[in-house]
């Protein structure tokens, strides 16, 4: 009876706008993505002080124009906020919609540790606790994920061994102070609690042997002598 449903790139009906990166719906559920492949400026990662770093991801990841929950909880708000401009996604009601997971899909490697993820999600927290929603609606923590996080959690899914909205609600209602990356709660807590071993996303490990096969035949072949 688990039915997860993927709209890629979900517009507004108008303005004729992207929403989100993209939507999964699993019954009352709402997953709200934002991917950000940007990386923090090695002057903010390295930076040996506080504020350089938090700037940085700030400006990227955080609520600086543009940066992944600035985008996450701006859309969020069109869709299911009481004040300000409303908008209505083009093919997709939220009617039914009950609980909202903003998640957002990173390539910096450093949001997969807990403590860099955690300076960003209780910012989110504070800030939705302040604005005005649907009364039927809630806006659940914002979650990062690498991208290595979602590949493995893929192969699950894939496998259909759980759906994205079964580990993120675990996560959030478990994991309440974000002191857990994805990966950490993944396979320290959820997968165990499940009987489930590690799987990986064998599409990405084919592509990954496939690139290893082709570098060996050249380096016999001495192409790299």
């Amino acid at each position: 009876g688990r039915e997860e449903a993927l709209h890629p790139h979900p517009f507004y009906s108008r303005p004729n706008e992207e929403a989100f990166d993209d939507v999964v719906v699993e019954g009352t559920d709402f997953v709200a993505i934002q991917c950000k492949s940007a990386l923090l400026p090695i002057a903010a990662k390295y930076a040996g002080t506080c504020r350089p770093f938090v700037e940085g991801l700030n400006a990227l990841f955080g609520t600086e124009p543009r940066a992944a929950i600035e985008q996450l909880i701006r859309n969020c708000a069109f869709t299911f906020g009481l004040g300000g401009e409303r908008r209505t996604l083009r093919g997709l009601s939220v009617d039914a919609i009950r609980k909202v997971y903003p998640v957002a899909i990173v390539q910096e490697p450093i949001l997969g540790f807990w403590l860099a993820a955690k300076l960003l999600v209780e910012p989110f927290v504070r800030q939705v606790a302040t604005m005005a929603w649907r009364l039927d609606v809630e806006i659940r923590p914002v979650v990062f994920m690498t991208i290595e996080e979602l590949e493995t959690i893929a192969a699950h899914i894939n496998a259909r061994e759980f759906t994205l909205v079964e580990l993120l609600r675990e996560k959030l209602g478990t994991d309440r102070d974000h002191m857990q990356s994805v990966d950490q709660f993944l396979n320290l807590k959820f997968l165990p609690s499940r009987g489930l071993k590690p799987r990986r996303n064998e599409f990405v490990a084919a592509i990954l042997q496939a690139t290893k096969d082709g570098w060996m035949k050249r380096w016999e072949s001495g192409v790299y002598s």
